[in-house]
């Protein structure tokens, strides 16, 4: 594969641990879907390309999909994807590796279907990302700590909730003031409080479609809306 031989073309002779992997692994992106299997067992090979293309584990040996340090290095830090949808199961079913994954970043919930009733992995899950809540076990919708965690990140993770703390005035006021079109999930109820309102349309005023028809025809709510 001409990955490879650059490889070996940049190191020093005899030894190819002197090459700076992460400095044209960039380059060769285009090249590891044809890379040799010798090279895709390669762990060096794995360090410098996983952190680019998490997707890439995928065609790397199951050693390496199972190695704890190259699969967290496959996370990304945003929604554009996860190289943990192809780690090893073996690697999975580690409540350790679990708990970090969902640190570096809380979507690796998804991915971790062996570990979504248990809490303390939610909780850090949705801590820095809301919408984890979705892939956790139904039972924590009820949970106000992990539902309070999850909207203070994310406003709107208020849809998953349970009823119970859609209708909580703490829960509903941290998801506006995160988001205020998290006011479209809150109760009835709420949705005709006040206080609620405001800083629900103060942060955008489009949440006022969501207040009731009362406060609609309240007139300093209608101009905190159109304020912003």
């Amino acid at each position: 594969a001409l990955m490879v031989q650059e490889l070996e073309n940049r190191g020093d002779p005899g030894s190819d641990r002197d090459v700076d992997f992460s400095s044209f692994a960039k380059d060769f992106m285009h090249q590891v879907d044809c890379m040799s299997a010798e090279a895709l067992e390669d762990r060096d090979i794995a360090a410098a390309i996983l952190p680019l293309d998490g997707d890439r584990l995928m065609l790397f040996s199951e050693d390496i999909k199972n190695n704890e340090e190259l699969v967290l290095a496959s996370i990304p830090l945003d929604i554009s994807g996860s190289g943990l949808a192809f780690a090893g199961e073996k690697l999975c079913q580690s409540r350790d590796f679990a708990l970090k994954a969902v640190r570096k970043f809380g979507r690796s919930l998804e991915f971790l279907r062996a570990h979504v009733c248990d809490r303390e992995i939610v909780l850090a899950a949705v801590q820095n990302y809301g919408d984890a809540l979705v892939s956790a076990c139904r039972e924590f919708r009820e949970d106000k700590e992990i539902v309070l965690s999850a909207v203070k990140n994310k406003g709107r993770a208020l849809c998953e909730a349970g009823t119970s703390l859609q209708a909580d005035r703490e829960v509903v006021l941290a998801a506006v003031r995160q988001d205020g079109y998290a006011f479209a999930f809150a109760s009835a109820k709420l949705q005709a409080d006040m206080d609620i309102a405001k800083e629900a349309v103060s942060g955008n005023g489009r949440a006022l479609q969501f207040a009731s028809a009362a406060l609609r025809a309240d007139k300093s709510l209608v101009l905190c809306a159109v304020k912003q």
